[in-house]
């Protein structure tokens, strides 16, 4: 997927999360980070200075999982790591047993990668990022291959990584995960960023309140908000109880701030409306969906180059 004009701000410390749909561009971004393919235009900063073809040493201090890990299957866990310890910036000989800790492998390094699971390759990519010490890690979808107390792992050691100051920038498909570990997050649709900031600013902006009324008044329900100001929308979904004649009920969903849900009430009330249901808030599934859904292109726009602004 082409980028245009991506801008991203990624401030050191934290855990940022890079979110957008299939072919949004994420693998691009992280292959241009890390120098494996270069920009058409625009310029990168990494590490808070300019990264071009002739600066490979700054990724010295880079730890990267782009895709899928590549090991040496015939080789053990263990050998692996040293093997790609001695190919990239000098590190301690007690390194390659720290990571193995630090990912739960050391009682399986001696063991073949041929044998692992693709979790514990995952697992095993992880640790090769993280040989160099560095300070910006790279992971591109990190939980794939993991079972839930793995991710929970990985969430634990990622959150203690940015504790002591190194910046973790992760691409994921798991946005309930991503919600749990991010401190930011940025999210792309067709090469473009098309949100970023703290996830607590970025939800509590976004606030709606969902209402859960009979199917039949969905429609009146919506005529009855809209006098207040208030676009609703039905979001198709119902309460996850059989249909039927009784029981079939609609959501709608309205953007307002969660303070305003009694407003709603009693509008919706007034109109001979009562809601068996109210929910307050928002969620980055919801913000993802409403910022990541295809709208049509125009003719004549210009045309996207692989490039833009990285810090």
């Amino acid at each position: 997927m082409a980028l245009a004009g991506l801008d991203l701000s990624v401030p050191s410390g934290v855990v940022y999360g890079f979110l957008g749909p299939n072919g949004a561009g994420k693998t691009t971004t992280m292959r241009l980070l890390t120098g494996l393919i270069h920009p058409d235009g625009g310029s990168i900063e990494l590490l808070g200075r300019p990264f071009g073809r002739g600066d490979r040493r700054r990724l010295f201090d880079v730890g990267a999982l782009v895709e899928s890990p590549a090991f040496y299957p015939y080789l053990s866990g263990r050998a692996n790591l040293r093997t790609l310890a001695a190919s990239g910036a000098p590190t301690p000989k007690t390194r390659v047993e720290e990571v193995l800790e630090l990912v739960g492998l050391k009682e399986r390094g001696n063991d073949k990668v041929s044998t692992y699971s693709l979790g514990m390759k995952q697992r095993l990519g992880i640790a090769g990022a993280l040989l160099n010490d560095p300070k910006l890690l790279l992971l591109d979808e990190p939980a794939n291959g993991l079972d839930p107390a793995g991710i929970v792992a990985m969430r634990d050691t990622l959150r203690h990584l940015a504790s002591i100051g190194k910046t973790v920038f992760i691409s994921s498909h798991l946005l309930g995960e991503v919600s749990q570990l991010a401190d930011v997050i940025g999210i792309i649709a067709a090469g473009k960023l098309v949100r970023e900031g703290p996830i607590e600013t970025l939800l509590s902006a976004e606030g709606r309140v969902r209402v859960r009324v009979a199917a039949s008044e969905v429609d009146r329900a919506v005529a009855a908000l809209a006098p207040l100001g208030i676009a609703a929308r039905d979001d198709g979904s119902d309460d996850g109880r059989p249909a039927g004649p009784a029981t079939e009920t609609g959501w709608l969903v309205v953007p307002i701030e969660p303070a305003r849900a009694a407003e709603v009430n009693r509008a919706l009330a007034s109109a001979g409306i009562f809601a068996s249901g109210l929910e307050s808030g928002s969620d980055l599934e919801s913000l993802f969906l409403e910022l990541t859904s295809p709208a049509p292109q125009q003719a004549g726009g210009p045309t996207p180059v692989v490039g833009g602004n990285w810090q």
